[in-house]
């Protein structure tokens, strides 16, 4: 679910004119989303909002070594008008700021803003005058306050190299050692801070945990986790019942599980399982005050092409069961045509949906992968537009070999609105108690 995309709505997206022309698409979440006067830059203005003015975007990414949120300058960005033809082209300031006139219902393309997010070449979201779109994480003051020094007792397993992650929030990396020291900045670090540290063997997912909370940030921050009798805790495997499943009418329903935990806003582990008759079998860390976010995933067992899922949040110690019955419906069909870039789709019934994310991904000579974004659900019928020809580089040919997948999300208890203020993939603290709906298809 990475690279990060998200989207700063100030205007309704739900009347967009290319969405709401095109049955099936989904609606527009769980309530309705009021839309806002246009600024002076707007023109046009119907109950729905500006038809004409300025969509403002945002470049970030995340650069090596200390990996802190930053935004990226001199990025193309381009903008198209409703019917896919070409409008204008920008590049990013220092600070990762563009703008454009669009109308409504447009599409918006940041081409190559994954120089430090190198799984994402082309990233675009459907937009409308008044929007603030924001590429990746929201950048960070890079004023360094300090240096912070973690040591932690060894984990010794026979056999086996022991790794160890630390993980903050001004980031961390994965060692064979006892000790690891990284900067502090003033953008993360806050006025307290948690440190989390994992450790696994050389060939399994991680199994332990120390943890310290609210440590305070200064010039020299000394955390030795082996402090007061530490020691590490070590995660035992959970059975996460699954019941009701969408396809329960076939003999043997098909399924996954899969986990993030988090301290607080920090997320520090995942793992997955394969489901087994009506459970999935995880390993969750143990941990005080830490939550499991899961999301447990049904197949068709005669297209595993095509899953619904339902995420929700626990405690590390008190998971409870999945009932797959509320899942969004199945997406049905599902073809995207590289010979006329265009992504058709249906669904066995009408839902809502905060949002869909298209991805076409090139692989064999070549690696290249497009994302787009589309608030209220992606049309039915969606043609894909051509990059200027002096982005020709990041473009994909009907003679590339492809693979489509579209992610339809309905975030339960939430408008469209307050959704895409944040990125529905790597932002998952921001809807922690919410279950969360999604039902994807893969070209195969």
């Amino acid at each position: 679910m990475f690279p990060m995309l998200h989207a700063l709505r100030s205007a309704s997206l739900l009347a967009i004119g290319l969405l709401a022309a095109c049955p099936g698409n989904g609606g527009g979440g769980d309530g309705p989303d009021a839309g806002v006067p246009g600024d002076s830059a707007s023109d046009g203005e119907t109950p729905d909002g500006p038809t004409l003015g300025r969509v403002d975007v945002v470049v970030a990414g995340w650069p090596a070594p200390s990996f802190v949120p930053t935004a990226a300058a001199n990025v193309p960005v381009v903008f198209y008008k409703p019917d896919g033809t070409f409008s204008s082209m920008v590049r990013t300031d220092a600070l990762g700021h563009a703008s454009g006139m669009i109308e409504r219902g447009s599409l918006v393309l940041v081409v190559n803003g994954s120089a430090n997010r190198a799984d994402v070449h082309v990233d675009g979201a459907i937009a409308s005058p008044g929007d603030t779109l924001r590429f990746g994480p929201d950048p960070m003051p890079r004023q360094m306050i300090g240096t912070l020094n973690v040591s932690w007792p060894a984990r010794p397993i026979t056999g086996y190299t022991t790794y160890y992650t630390l993980v903050t929030p001004c980031g961390g990396a994965e060692t064979t050692s006892t000790s690891m020291s990284i900067p502090l900045y003033d953008g993360c670090a806050g006025s307290s801070f948690d440190v989390v540290v994992t450790s696994r063997r050389s060939s399994q997912e991680t199994t332990g945990i120390l943890a310290r909370r609210a440590v305070v940030p200064a010039a020299t921050v000394n955390v030795n986790l082996a402090d007061n009798g530490g020691a590490w805790s070590v995660g035992a495997f959970t059975n996460i019942a699954m019941q009701s499943s969408p396809n329960a009418s076939e003999p043997m329903p098909s399924g996954s599980c899969t986990g993030r935990q988090f301290l607080g806003t920090l997320a520090f582990n995942g793992t997955s399982a394969t489901q087994f008759s009506d459970n999935c079998q995880m390993r969750l860390l143990p941990g005080t005050e830490t939550t499991w976010q899961i999301e447990a995933g049904y197949e068709r067992n005669d297209d595993r092409n095509f899953n619904v899922t339902v995420r929700r949040t626990f405690m590390h110690d008190n998971v409870g069961t999945f009932d797959g019955s509320g899942a969004l419906p199945w997406i049905t069909s599902f073809a995207f045509s590289s010979a006329t870039r265009t992504a058709t789709w249906a669904s066995a019934a009408a839902a809502p949906l905060d949002s869909s994310s298209l991805r076409i991904e090139v692989t064999g000579t070549r690696y290249l992968i497009w994302r787009v974004y589309a608030p209220g659900g992606l049309p039915t019928s969606f043609v894909l537009p051509q990059l200027p020809t002096d982005l020709a580089m990041w473009e994909f040919s009907a003679a590339d070999t492809m693979r489509a997948a579209l992610q339809n999300t309905d975030v339960v208890g939430a408008t469209t609105d307050q959704v895409l203020q944040h990125n529905l993939y790597y932002d998952d603290a921001t809807f922690a108690s919410n279950t969360v709906r999604g039902a994807m298809a893969r070209t195969p």
